[in-house]
C-alpha cells in the first residue's frame, strides 16, 4: 500500500510537471521594411467608462503597411490564447481582424491563419504605440481643421 501511494504521487508529480506552462519570450520577426504602400487598415480602440464606446480610425499609408506586415508576420500560437478581449481592433484590407493589447503586450489573430496569440517585443510595442499616438493627434488636427472651417463660413 505504501508503495503504491509513493507510484501515485510520483505519477502526479510527473504529470503536473508535463502541464507547466513556461512563459515565452517574444520571438522577433525579420526587420519591416518602412515603404510607402497604398494599404489601408481600419483601427477600433474600445474605452470602457461605464458604458463601452468605440473610436475608429483609418490608417493609411507607410504606418498602415507596417502594421499589417507585423501583424501579418507574428508566430501566433493557439494554444495561447488568453480569456481576455483585446481593447484595440485592427481589420486590414483584405478583411483579416486581429486585436492588440498594448497593457498586456501582445496580438492576437481572429480571421487569419493561424489563429492565436503571439507576445509583442518592446520594440514592436514602442513602434505601434507611435502610430496610434500619431493617427489620434492627426484625427484631432482633422477635427479642428473642420470646426475652424465651419466658423469662416
Amino acid at each position: 500500500m505504501k508503495y503504491g501511494i509513493l507510484i501515485f504521487v510520483l505519477l502526479l508529480l510527473f504529470a503536473a510537471a508535463g502541464c507547466v506552462i513556461r512563459p515565452q519570450e517574444p520571438q522577433s520577426i525579420a526587420p519591416i521594411e518602412e515603404t510607402e504602400d497604398h494599404s489601408t487598415v481600419t483601427v477600433d480602440f474600445d474605452i470602457y467608462n461605464g458604458d463601452t464606446t468605440v473610436e475608429s480610425y483609418t490608417l493609411t499609408g507607410t504606418d498602415a503597411a507596417y502594421l499589417t506586415a507585423l501583424l501579418q508576420q507574428l508566430p501566433y500560437d493557439s494554444m495561447k490564447v488568453c480569456k481576455c478581449v483585446p481593447p484595440i481592433i485592427v481589420t486590414l484590407e483584405n478583411g483579416e481582424k486581429y486585436g492588440i493589447n498594448t497593457e498586456e503586450v501582445y496580438a492576437r489573430s481572429w480571421s487569419a491563419i493561424p489563429q492565436g496569440q503571439a507576445n509583442l517585443t518592446e520594440e514592436q510595442l514602442n513602434k505601434i504605440q507611435a502610430i496610434f499616438e500619431r493617427m489620434k493627434n492627426e484625427s484631432r488636427c482633422s477635427i479642428q481643421k473642420k470646426i475652424d472651417n465651419m466658423k469662416v463660413l
